[in-house]
């Protein structure tokens, strides 16, 4: 049997990395919060798990995995765990662990945190993942006037967002070290900012690229929020897509801005860069 046409295709899909905004979601489900944090004294938490299918139920397993940053930003799964990623999924509670939601319904899941006694100060990272289920549920199969078959598919997704817990008195710091240019695959032109972390916890941060013309004019070139560092990382290559890039023939200055994203927007860095004629 040759397949000709596979029409509605929904494949697994993990929001980890993307933050612009306020819930993480996939084939007409949402979780929101994005992200949750545990600070020193919080121990519970919720996350909803929004259906926006106003026809079908779903129904969906709850657990938590391990995923680690690269230096490119791409999360992946780690052969084996770390001491700390173990940990953080041992002391991550939820409830309930399996949902079936109706159409346009809601279903809250609790988070509860236990730390151990004898926690070492630290930040610690797992993902709470909410899984569907049943994978793939074939909904027709068609002819057309040559005996092709066409399939409709439906394949149910899964989301997962990151549980950053976090204990002691924890500090970052991070920099810009490195810019660098490339064209998209679009034809638009990308800074390759290569920030630089230091400290005992994950930052979260907005970058701004400015010029400063030889004349005294700044012009904004591009900005990226959200951009995240996750530990053990120390250094990661963001890309920042610029909206303008004409004036760069005109030299003068690069300026990178970084601003603390979990804070208010405060600066936190900036580093300059000549621009060569």
């Amino acid at each position: 049997m040759n397949l000709f046409l596979i029409r509605k295709i929904f494949c697994f899909c993990l929001i980890a990395l993307f933050f612009g905004a306020t819930g993480a979601w996939a084939r007409g489900i949402m979780l929101s919060p994005l992200r949750v944090n545990f600070e020193n004294r919080d121990r519970y938490a919720k996350v909803t798990v929004i259906n926006q299918d106003r026809e079908k139920p779903v129904r969906f397993n709850i657990s938590t995995v391990t995923l680690r940053m690269d230096d490119q930003g791409r999360m992946f799964e780690p052969q084996e765990p770390s001491a700390s990623e173990t940990v953080a999924r041992r002391m991550l509670r939820f409830s309930p662990s399996t949902a079936i939601i109706p159409p346009g319904g809601k279903q809250v899941l609790r988070l509860m945190l236990k730390k151990p006694s004898n926690l070492p100060e630290g930040e610690y990272l797992t993902y709470l993942s909410a899984q569907p289920e049943d994978v793939v549920k074939e909904e027709s199969v068609e002819k057309d006037s040559g005996g092709r078959v066409s399939l409709d598919l439906d394949i149910m997704v899964g989301v997962r967002i990151p549980v950053v817990i976090r204990h002691g008195e924890l500090d970052v710091s991070v920099r810009a070290s490195g810019l660098g240019f490339h064209r998209m695959k679009s034809g638009q032109l990308a800074a390759d900012v290569v920030l630089e972390r230091e400290g005992s916890r994950s930052c979260v941060l907005g970058i701004k690229l400015e010029q400063e013309l030889p004349s005294g004019d700044v012009i904004k070139l591009g900005e990226k929020g959200r951009a995240v560092i996750y530990t053990p990382l120390k250094k990661r290559l963001v890309q920042v897509p610029l909206e303008r890039a004409d004036t760069l023939s005109k030299g003068g200055r690069l300026r990178i801005v970084l601003t603390d994203e979990e804070h208010d927007g405060a600066e936190v860095g900036r580093r300059e860069f000549d621009i060569k004629k």
